[in-house]
């Protein structure tokens, strides 16, 4: 981070990364400037990976409110490091530009820093839109009660999928911030991965605040993958792997290490049987759910038997086949969404 003399540097940093979404750059950049905290105490920063479009001309009107920088296409770490290295906030704050945030939002996020002294990270609920501006749902789905709930880096690593946010729902403090980047080139998309997965090796606590915050704009088909998302999946998978060779390396003194390395080679290998299902190789998918072993690992035997069923399926019956027999079940058998016990 570049030096400056502590009283006037800003409290937050707005990291804004895009590529080609001058349509939605306004959007992003109205709703951090809507925020409720002084301008002196807020610096937006919107780093351009390469952009063709009208980006640069939209982004300039804003005059000395943001700092634009430009490069050339490289990639979305790429961008989030460089973005990292002109910050001077004490908490930095993702922000993709196809997405935007509620009025409060950085109030919110300030205050629970503030609240929590051993808090490093901080993730909130986001709406889901449609290409369209409607709202199909909320991210992520935690089921959760409590208005904030603070976990451990291990429970973290543990309970991955069901507290993380996308990359506009991600607010860390600088000084933890620093310990994990810059992070590999390598990964062109989907950087907050990393993060997810980087970040409980530093961080005291993770705070998530079961409030929405923002809105993450959903674009083309989603997951369930159709035979379409091969290339998708392909990079996915890449993307796995880099971060786990990165996390190999990683020479800090944090013992949750092995944990992350065994989360990473479950997320690995789910994704090469995905690939493998995706391509109808579906004897190749078998087998390697026959070794695949899941993490967290499930409570019980009861419910191990029920993952390596439901994989089972999906290797033989491919993802199409998978996903109608899915429906199918549960128009027969209601989904129950767990419930932390209070």
């Amino acid at each position: 981070m570049s030096m400056i003399h502590p009283q006037r540097a800003p409290r937050v940093s707005v990291l804004i990364n895009t590529y080609n979404y001058g349509r939605y750059i306004e959007q992003a950049i109205d709703s951090v400037l809507a925020q409720r905290l002084p301008p002196e105490q807020m610096e937006i920063i919107v780093v351009d990976d390469g952009s063709t479009d009208d980006t640069r001309a939209r982004v300039m009107k804003y005059g000395k409110s943001v700092q634009y920088i430009y490069k050339d296409n490289g990639g979305q770490m790429s961008a989030y490091n460089l973005g990292f290295e002109h910050a001077r906030g004490t908490i930095v704050c993702f922000l993709d530009s196809d997405d935007y945030w509620k009025p409060g939002k950085v109030a919110a996020i300030v205050e629970e820093f503030d609240r929590s002294p051993r808090t490093d990270v901080v993730y909130h609920l986001m709406d889901v839109i449609d290409a369209e501006g409607r709202v199909i749902g909320r991210v992520p789905d935690t089921g959760e009660r409590e208005p904030v709930v603070r976990v451990n880096g291990e429970e973290v690593l543990r309970l991955l999928n069901r507290l993380i946010a996308p990359s506009s729902g991600i607010s860390v403090r600088a000084s933890c911030l620093c310990k994990v980047m810059p992070g590999p080139t390598e990964i062109t998309i989907a950087a907050d991965a990393y993060l997810h997965r980087m970040l409980p090796l530093e961080s005291n606590l993770t705070a998530f605040l079961n409030t929405s915050l923002g809105v993450y704009r959903k674009h083309g088909a989603s997951h369930p993958f159709g035979a379409s998302h091969t290339g998708k999946v392909s990079t996915l998978l890449n993307m796995y792997r880099l971060i786990a060779d990165y996390a190999s390396q990683y020479t800090g003194t944090s013992p949750l290490k092995s944990i992350l390395l065994a989360r990473l080679q479950a997320e690995i290998t789910d994704t090469e049987i995905v690939l493998a299902a995706l391509e109808g190789k579906r004897g190749e998918a078998l087998q390697m759910v026959l070794r695949f072993e899941p993490f967290p690992r499930p409570r019980n035997a009861i419910a191990l038997v029920a993952t390596r069923v439901k994989m089972i399926l999906y290797a033989l019956l491919g993802p199409v086949a998978f996903e109608r027999w899915k429906r199918l079940y549960r128009t027969i058998v209601p989904h129950r969404t767990a419930q932390k016990a209070v």
